[in-house]
C-alpha cells in the first residue's frame, strides 16, 4: 500500500479551523518562513476539519471520543476503547448525529474502523509514509473541547510502552496536552498527514505527554481489511434512533429513492424486519447487511396511531475507496 495516500479516506462537515502563527523575530518576518508557515497552516488545517466528534445517546453531554475520516462515503477511524465502553456511540454533525456500525475492530492496536451511512465531510490528506523522530513538530486535533483547533508540540519519543493503555503496541509520545474526549483524534504532520491517532496520556512525576498509535500499525489495521476479500452488503440508508419505545424511529431518508424507502416517512417507528423484532440499530444493520443489496424487505411499522407493513428493498452498502469526501 501507498502510505503516502490512505486507500480509505470516514466524516463531518466542521466548522473552519483557524490556526494563528505568529513569526515574529526583532519587528520583522522572513519572506520565506511566511511562505513555509501558511504551506503548513493550510495543510494542517484542511485535515483539521476531518476530526470529528463521537457522542453517546442517550442524554450524555458532550464529546465521549473523537475520529478521524479516513475514506469517502462514511468511513472513521476512531479508538476502539471509547467504542467499547458500551455507550451507544454516534457521530455528532453540525444537523444532527449519525449512527454508526461497525467495520472491523482491532482491540489489541485500540483501532476501529466504523461507517456512519451519509456522513459528509473531508478526508484526512494521507497517512504518513515515514517514521516520526523526535523533535519533530507535529499537530494535535480532538473535539474533546469542541472547536477542533490543532494543538502544536514536538514528538519527545517514539517507541514508548504504556502498560496502563496498549502493553502490545509502542506509541508516538509528544508534548501536547489532551483535554477528555480527544481519544480517536489526530495527530498530524507538517504536510497534514495522519502520523498517529490520538489514545491518551501517559503522566510522569513531572510532566503529562500525549501518546499516539503511530501510523504504521494504522497502515497494518488498513491493509489488512483491504486485502481481506469485502463481500457486498446491504443498506437501507436510512437515519435511525433508538427509542424507549420498541422498534427505531426514523430521522432521516438520505438514500431515499436508491434505497427504495419511498413508503417511509420521517418519524415512522420500525418494529420489526421480515418478521423479528428490532431494537437496536446495530442488529437491524447486521440484518440487513447480512441480506446483500437487491432483496425485499418487509418492514412493520408504527405511524402515529397506526400500524403498516412496508415493502422496502436494500441497495449496496458502499465500500471504502480512493477519492475524496463530499464537503
Amino acid at each position: 500500500m501507498d502510505v503516502g495516500m490512505i486507500p480509505w479516506t470516514v466524516g463531518v462537515r466542521c466548522q473552519s479551523v483557524v490556526l494563528l502563527v505568529v513569526l515574529v523575530i526583532a519587528g520583522c518576518t522572513d519572506p520565506g518562513t511566511d511562505e513555509s508557515a501558511m504551506q503548513w497552516q493550510g495543510s494542517v488545517e484542511k485535515s483539521a476539519g476531518s476530526v470529528v466528534a463521537l457522542t453517546a445517546s442517550g442524554g450524555i453531554a458532550g464529546a465521549i471520543g473523537s475520529g478521524v475520516i479516513v475514506g469517502a462515503g462514511g468511513y472513521v477511524l476512531i479508538a476502539d476503547h471509547v467504542a467499547s465502553s458500551g455507550l451507544d456511540i454516534e457521530i455528532a454533525t453540525r444537523h444532527g448525529s449519525r449512527s454508526v456500525s461497525v467495520i472491523a475492530r482491532d482491540p489489541v492496536l485500540d483501532l476501529q474502523l466504523v461507517h456512519a451511512p451519509g456522513l459528509r465531510g473531508p478526508v484526512v490528506s494521507g497517512l504518513r509514509g515515514t517514521e516520526l523522530e523526535p523533535g519533530t513538530e507535529v499537530w494535535a486535533v480532538g473535539a474533546g473541547n469542541g472547536s477542533r483547533t490543532p494543538r502544536a508540540g514536538t514528538v519527545t519519543a517514539t517507541e514508548t510502552v504504556v502498560d496502563a493503555i496498549l502493553p502490545a503496541q509502542p506509541l508516538i509520545e509528544t508534548d501536547i496536552r489532551l483535554t477528555p474526549g480527544d481519544s480517536g483524534g489526530a495527530l498530524l504532520d507538517a504536510d497534514g498527514r495522519l502520523a498517529g491517532l490520538l489514545v491518551g496520556t501517559r503522566v510522569d512525576v513531572d510532566r503529562v505527554q500525549a501518546v499516539s498509535i503511530p501510523a504504521a500499525a494504522i497502515g497494518r489495521f488498513l491493509d489488512r481489511i483491504e486485502s481481506e476479500h469485502w463481500p457486498e452488503r446491504g443498506t437501507l440508508g436510512l437515519e435511525l434512533r433508538e427509542v424507549r419505545e420498541p422498534g427505531l424511529v426514523v430521522v432521516a431518508l438520505p438514500d431515499r429513492g436508491a434505497a427504495g424507502v419511498e413508503g417511509l416517512q420521517v418519524g415512522d417507528r420500525i418494529t420489526h424486519i421480515n418478521g423479528e423484532s428490532v431494537r437496536d440499530r446495530a442488529r437491524l444493520q447486521a440484518l440487513v447487511a447480512a441480506m446483500g443489496p437487491g432483496r425485499s424487505v418487509r418492514l412493520d411499522v408504527v405511524r402515529g396511531n397506526e400500524y403498516l407493513q412496508r415493502e422496502v428493498t436494500t441497495t449496496l452498502l458502499p465500500q471504502p475507496g480512493w477519492g475524496q469526501a463530499e464537503e
